[in-house]
């Protein structure tokens, strides 16, 4: 994982929670106001890690400008999660908004159990596997106000290998779809309810799909060029209100503007490239946060 996503622990004074630059760690100690990650869709793809990205409020028609409701983590108010196909739409919960956490740390999607329950069964009526994802629905749910897409192989792929002891509770779908080559939901499960709502964790698939912008707040007239701090701004930087920034990611990572109403997506990258998804589920990582997290009945992100 990215040690920069990790939750920002803010110091504790006199019972209140305040930041300061020495309180945001390695970002603040490295004059970072914001940062972006992208991971390659395709396999053995590239990633990216940008250290003080171009501003993408300079590019509203691109990117989404998603307020951090979290405290705690890059906690985000995800809402009307639902699967999209041609034949049916399945409602997947969060009406009244979902608690999602963006963590690149975290090899898969986390969700609620029942949204497990309705994926699988729209799977199997569907009677998909993974040599033909093209026919399985598009993951989607709105974020800032904007409607976000995940492609099959975003959730269901081949697996191999013995999962770790911390993940094999947690992995849902656990008999095998049709299981001619392993192909089952690449899904892990938690009824952790936040403040927000039921918990979701944006793992690994998200940024795949999405070049993401994480600004910590920092109010750039203050920092200088390359993101070193200003003489006048020394030890003296404000704070604003964190944002993510999300905008399609295109083949080579770069960030693309969104079709007009959004579309599903008619294959995966992996189906267009004659690929299957594969995952070593004895390498799936999730981070000690989430790990933490999944502990709880309730937790604040």
């Amino acid at each position: 994982g990215l040690a920069a996503l990790a939750p920002l622990v803010a110091r504790r004074r006199g019972g209140t929670e305040q930041e300061s630059p020495q309180s945001l760690g390695f970002l603040g100690g490295m004059n970072v106001s914001l940062f972006s990650v992208c991971l390659g869709s395709r396999p053995g793809s590239d990633g990216f890690f940008v250290w003080n990205d171009a501003d993408p409020r300079r590019r509203p028609g691109v990117f989404a400008d998603v307020p951090v409701v979290g405290t705690r983590s890059w906690g985000v108010l995800l809402t009307g999660a639902r699967l999209v196909h041609s034949l049916f739409t399945i409602d997947l919960g969060c009406e009244k908004g979902c608690g999602a956490i963006l963590d690149s740390g975290t090899s898969l999607l986390v969700v609620p159990p029942a949204v497990i329950d309705q994926v699988s069964r729209a799977v199997e009526s569907l009677n998909a596997d993974c040599s033909n994802l093209h026919v399985l629905p598009t993951l989607l749910f709105r974020l800032g106000g904007r409607d976000h897409l995940l492609p099959p192989d975003a959730y269901v792929g081949d697996e191999s290998g013995p999962p770790p002891a911390p993940v094999q509770p947690r992995l849902g779908g656990g008999e095998h779809l049709r299981n001619p080559h392993r192909c089952r939901l690449l899904l892990m499960e938690t009824d952790v309810q936040t403040q927000f709502g039921p918990m979701w964790v944006l793992g690994m698939p998200f940024f795949r799909s999405y070049y993401t912008t994480f600004d910590l707040g920092l109010d750039r007239r203050r920092v200088g060029r390359g993101g070193a701090a200003t003489a006048a701004g020394a030890g003296a930087v404000a704070r604003a209100g964190r944002s993510v920034f999300t905008a399609r990611a295109g083949p080579l990572c770069a960030p693309e503007a969104p079709a007009e109403p959004p579309r599903p997506p008619a294959a995966s990258l992996l189906a267009l490239g004659g690929g299957r998804p594969a995952i070593n589920t004895s390498q799936v990582a999730v981070s000690p946060w989430v790990q933490a997290a999944a502990m709880e009945q309730f937790v604040h992100i």
